[in-house]
């Protein structure tokens, strides 16, 4: 996981074993931590990144943005 501490967004990209309920369960509990704590969390599969990566960056890009506007504005 990447974490940006000063935007509070974290970027999780899912492997293969992410797939497991196990691991779902584990996800799951650490996104609505961080989500607690006022971090805003992007999730993308591996498959996402390596067919997709435009479309992944442009997500990322676009919720930065929008971070910074709420936090300049407060």
């Amino acid at each position: 996981m990447e974490q940006n501490k000063s935007a509070m967004i974290a970027i999780e990209i899912d492997g293969a074993s992410h797939c497991a309920l196990a691991r779902q369960g584990q996800d799951r509990k650490k996104q609505a931590l961080l989500e607690s704590l006022g971090w805003i969390v992007l999730r993308f599969t591996n498959r996402q990144v390596l067919e997709d990566l435009p479309t992944c960056v442009q997500t990322v890009l676009s919720t930065t943005s929008k971070s910074r506007e709420i936090t300049t504005t407060s």
